[in-house]
Parts: structure tokens; C-alpha cells; sequence
């Protein structure tokens, strides 16, 4: 029983945190007005945030588009729910309602494509990173 009350009380207490951002490869001004009109950080700098309750997962959303005759790429980093098919915070299925041509004309809209994780911070780029370090150490340990 008191291990239930302990788990109970721990979940309660623990939220998780992901990485919060959205980035643009195309670098020009119409562009970037339309990624700073999400109000996130850029993805080139950390950004952890505290999830609030009831997003359970992290998410890394890369949309393709075309804008100016240019190909770029959207990237979107935020908190979700598990359940793929909810909207939440900018995934593949927000973008596309909010990057709609009749809300901005100058872009076409690709291919979308979400990546769900469920730990702290799993969406950001030094996780990736330090999970191939620990990969590597890991094989190299072994022979």
C-alpha cells in the first residue's frame, strides 16, 4: 500500500519537459514572420519546457514546403499527447490548419511527419546527440 501511495504521489508530482521551438530552413524575411507568428524559441537554442497536465509526450513535427520557388523544411518541438491523432501545440496536424494557403498563400504545403518520445527533453538535438555517444561508448566497451 505504501508503495502505491509513493507511486501515486510521484506521478503526481512529475511533469514532463520537452523542448519547445520551431525553425524555418528558408531565411527570408515572409518566412520568418510566419514562424515568429508561433511566438517560439528558434530550434537552434534549448529551450526545455514544463509540460502541463495531461501531455504525456514530446514531439518533433518536419513539415516540407515550398515558398518563393524555394524548397524548405519546418521544424516544430513541443509537447503532445500520446494519442497520435489529437492536435496539440504545433504538430503535423496543427501546422497544417494554421499553414493553410487561405492563412498563408505564400506557401505549398509537402509531406508532414511527427516523431513521439516519452521522456524528459527526448525532442532536443543534445539528446540525440548524447544517445549516439552512449552508443558508441557502449560497442566500443564491448570490444
Amino acid at each position: 500500500m505504501k508503495v502505491l501511495l509513493f507511486s501515486l504521489l510521484l506521478s503526481v508530482a512529475y511533469s514532463l519537459k520537452c523542448n519547445s521551438c520551431m525553425s524555418t530552413t528558408i531565411d527570408d524575411a515572409t518566412n520568418k514572420a510566419t514562424i515568429d507568428s508561433f511566438s517560439l524559441k528558434a530550434c537552434n537554442v534549448e529551450n526545455s519546457v514544463t509540460c502541463s497536465s495531461g501531455l504525456e509526450a514530446c514531439f518533433t513535427s518536419t513539415y516540407t514546403y515550398k515558398s518563393g520557388g524555394k524548397d524548405g523544411t519546418i521544424t516544430s518541438k513541443n509537447c503532445g499527447f500520446k494519442d497520435k491523432a489529437t492536435t496539440s501545440n504545433w504538430n503535423c496536424a496543427a501546422l497544417k490548419t494554421s499553414l493553410a494557403p487561405s492563412l498563408q498563400s505564400h506557401i505549398t504545403l509537402g509531406e508532414c511527419k511527427d516523431v513521439y518520445c516519452e521522456k524528459d527533453n527526448c525532442n532536443s538535438s543534445s539528446t540525440v546527440v548524447f544517445s549516439m555517444f552512449l552508443l558508441l561508448a557502449a560497442v566500443f566497451y564491448h570490444f
